[in-house]
């Protein structure tokens, strides 16, 4: 049986800020942004680039700026998705205490949630180092 994943739209009153973060054979990392609707709209911004890493650090890193750019915009509730278990970890373990603190602080505050998910490129991902990471926020 076949099972379709893939991006899905927010409820209504929702706002997904989606990061997604690319490493190369090399190590560099870019991770971007973009906030979207329950009408798969842009929310008051356009995609921007949060920056240029040596390393999976980044695709941590866009978690927590999609969080970061959350926050400032005042939503309260808040669920990461991420599909890359490695990153997942990172945010469980502690691998980088700063971030983690930040991470699940954030998890405290705001009743949200971390949670890892499928997507469509999910084999992709684990063959090309491709990280996908969905922050939906309750307006």
């Amino acid at each position: 049986m076949e099972k379709l994943i893939g991006w899905k739209f927010p409820s209504t009153g929702w706002i997904k800020a989606n990061s997604e973060g690319a490493l190369t054979s090399k190590g560099w990392a870019l991770a971007i942004g973009l906030l979207r609707n329950e009408h798969g709209i842009g929310a008051g911004d356009s995609p921007r680039i949060w920056g240029i890493s040596l390393s999976l650090m980044q695709s941590y890193r866009g978690a927590l700026l999609a969080l970061q750019t959350t926050w400032d915009r005042g939503y309260q509730r808040v669920l990461v998705e991420i599909d890359n278990l490695r990153v997942l970890r990172f945010v469980m373990i502690h691998s980088y205490p700063q971030l983690s603190e930040k991470l699940l602080k954030f998890g405290a505050d705001s009743k949200g949630d971390i949670a890892h998910m499928l997507l469509e490129k999910n084999v992709k991902v684990y063959k090309d180092e491709v990280i996908w990471i969905l922050v939906v926020v309750r307006i």
